[in-house]
Parts: structure tokens; sequence; C-alpha cells
């Protein structure tokens, strides 16, 4: 069990990536297969949080970790959708994720410089769009309000942290994190269309746009960062490239044209996640 001790806050975010994989899936086996890993992801870090609070609260003193904790209401919104009356594991993840939106932002927002932020910090405003994608059909009004809040919060946090980026140099460790600019306008996208406010083709054509343009900028980034030792922040080349192909998929709808770019996006993030997941798994659950 000592083992628990080295497990990271960021396993969350490759459970996330996991789950929101296999709702994507073509097929059912895959689906819950997905999403038992998904579900073993998470209950590692359940098992560290109880067995080691300490480590937690230590952790949250640190801004890119508390940030990178928003994975996990979202990891259990997602496993949510693999259960038929999934209400109250939804509604667990919601709570969470609107306290740390709280603790997040009196905590490190209110006070810490541009510079020692990075793009985790859109896990806790965008994120929780992920909401309305997993449960609009238990609290619509609720739902379309964050997705308002969480599309707001791109529209000022995107361009910020680009500045960010482009002003003050990053440690390795933490570079892959800009990968998840890979993440916003996707996941505005699917939950977009899984609210019940009217669809503007206009407004899809923006979003599909800024979201191939994000995902191609962080693809190059990860060929970048080709030659980076392995550091939990890997987590980042999942869930983000997972909600891309999402929202692509879910446009063919409006713009059939779309199909391959849509499967071509699946192959690469179903090699992402692959390779994210051997490397956790090879560091953290086999030593």
């Amino acid at each position: 069990m000592n083992r628990l001790k080295e497990i990271p806050i960021p396993i969350a975010g490759l459970a996330l990536g996991v789950l929101g994989l296999g709702n994507i899936l073509p097929n059912e086996t895959l689906n819950y297969l997905c999403g038992f890993i998904g579900f073993i992801l998470i209950l590692t870090l359940v098992l560290r949080i109880i067995k080691y609070p300490n480590l937690i609260r230590k952790d949250f003193q640190n801004p890119t970790l508390a940030a990178v904790f928003g994975t996990f209401p979202m990891a259990l919104m997602v496993l949510s959708t693999y259960f038929p009356e999934g209400f109250c594991l939804w509604a667990v993840g919601l709570i969470i994720h609107v306290a740390l939106i709280i603790y997040y932002s009196v905590g490190f927002l209110a006070k810490c410089e541009l510079k020692t932020l990075h793009a985790s910090a859109f896990i806790v405003y965008i994120g929780i769009g992920i909401s309305t994608i997993t449960g609009f059909d238990y609290a619509p009004a609720i739902c379309n309000f964050l997705l308002i809040f969480s599309a707001i919060s791109a529209i000022i946090l995107v361009p910020a942290f680009g500045y960010r980026y482009i002003k003050y140099p990053v440690k390795d460790p933490l570079k892959p994190l800009i990968c998840i600019y890979s993440a916003p306008a996707s996941l505005i996208i699917v939950a977009y269309l899984q609210s019940s406010l009217y669809i503007s083709k206009t407004v899809l054509i923006i979003l599909l746009v800024m979201s191939i343009i994000l995902f191609i900028f962080s693809i190059a980034k990860i060929i970048q960062y080709r030659k980076l030792d392995f550091y939990p922040s890997y987590s980042a080349y999942t869930f983000p490239f997972v909600i891309t192909a999402n929202a692509t998929l879910n446009l063919r709808a409006y713009f059939p044209q779309l199909t391959l770019i849509a499967w071509i996006q699946l192959i690469i993030v179903i090699i992402l996640l692959c390779y994210v997941l051997m490397k956790y798994v090879k560091r953290y659950l086999m030593k």
C-alpha cells in the first residue's frame, strides 16, 4: 500500500481521458473496458486520498496540482455515464468541482502572479462544462448556466494564458500542460450540442476552426517535447485530445465532410492514450 504515496494527482486526468475515449469508441466491449480501466485509475487516487490525507493537503498548496485535481470530479461525472442511474455520482462530481472553483479562485487566482499559473487553470473553470455533456438530462437549467460559465471562462482565460506562455518560461515537468489548449473549444462544442440552446452553424464553424487550430498546435507541442523525460503532466496528452475527437465526431451531423478528420483524430487519440497509460502503469503501478 505504500506505493499509493507515489500516485500523483494527474492520474485523474489519465482516468478522465480513458473514460472519455470509452464514450466515443464504436464498440460496446471497448466502451466497458475503458470504463473499467478508468474506474481502477480513479480508485487508486481515492485510496491515496483516504490513506494519506496529509499528502493531498500538501498537494493542494500547489496551484498547478490543485487545478489538475479538477480532472477528478470531471472523471466522476464521465464515469456516471456508465451507469443507468448515475445521478448521485454526477452530483458528487459537480459539487466537488464547484468547491474547487471557489477554493482555487480565493486561494490562487486572486493572489498569484500570472507567471506562476499554467493552462491547468482551464480545468478548473472551463472543465466544469463537462457537467453539461454528462448530466444535461438531470438538471438542464443548471447545465445551460454552467455551459455559459465555461464559455465565458474560455474567452477570458485562453488569450490570457496565451500571453503568459509567450512572456514567461516553463519548466520541463510542466511543459506538457500546454496541450490542455486543445480542450476548451472542443469541450464547449460537445456541451453546446448537448444543451437546449439554439444551435447556430456560425458558432459551430467558429468553434470548429479554433478546435482544429488548437489541436494542431498541441500536436506540434507533443512533437517538440518528444525528448522530455516522463512526467505526470503527460496526462495532458489524453483528455484534451479525446474531447477534440469527440467534438469532431459529433459535428459530422452538421458537416459530413469532417468524417475523415474525425477518424484521423481518433487514431491519434488512441495512440497517445495507450502511450501515456503504458508510462503510468510502468512508473506507478508495476514498480
